[in-house]
């Protein structure tokens, strides 16, 4: 649960954010609208606000795809993918992920990759699709290992875990 300073300090950034939106939105900034967005979206992530999060980012996403920008198109599929996992809508969780990982070759992204890899993998656990999750997170685990990413690999462990503890369960 988040103090009540923490929750303060929310407040205060969102506000902040929806005026520097309205600004952007005015000047027809379209970068700056995106990038506003999508810390609304964040940050409605990180307060556990999943449904007020979806709407944030799906509008990022929109953003991005009008920008062409293949790097913020992967990271907003990415925050969706994480944001459906979260309330447990594993399909479209399954689909956006997948649509992230396929950009991937477009865009340089390691510990994004990771990360996608990371939250699939727990995505297939969970509809326990235990072979296809096996092999997300042994990919994932050789991504680690090849870049020396550490702070991804104890997130994937923990996934690799929970694969384990379903199949064992099965």
């Amino acid at each position: 649960m988040m103090s009540p300073k923490c929750i303060a300090r929310y407040e205060d950034s969102k506000e902040m954010y929806r005026h520097g939106l309205v600004l952007a939105e005015k000047l027809g900034n379209l970068p700056l609208v995106y990038q506003i967005t999508n810390s609304l979206g964040a940050e409605a992530h990180l307060k556990a606000d999943y449904q007020g999060a979806i709407p944030m980012v799906e509008h990022a996403l929109e953003i991005a795809r009008q920008l062409e920008d293949k790097s913020k198109i992967v990271q907003s599929l990415n925050d969706l993918g994480n944001l459906y996992y979260e309330i447990k809508e594993y399909p479209r969780a399954k689909e956006l992920l997948s649509e992230a990982l396929a950009r991937l070759p477009d865009i340089e992204g390691e510990t994004l990759k990771c990360g996608i890899l990371d939250t699939l993998g727990k995505v297939l656990t969970a509809s326990e699709e235990y072979p296809y999750a096996s092999r997300v997170f042994s990919q994932g685990l050789n991504l680690i290992k090849d870049t020396n990413i550490s702070s991804a690999a104890v997130e994937m462990l923990i996934g690799v875990s929970e694969l384990l503890n379903g199949m064992k369960d099965k």
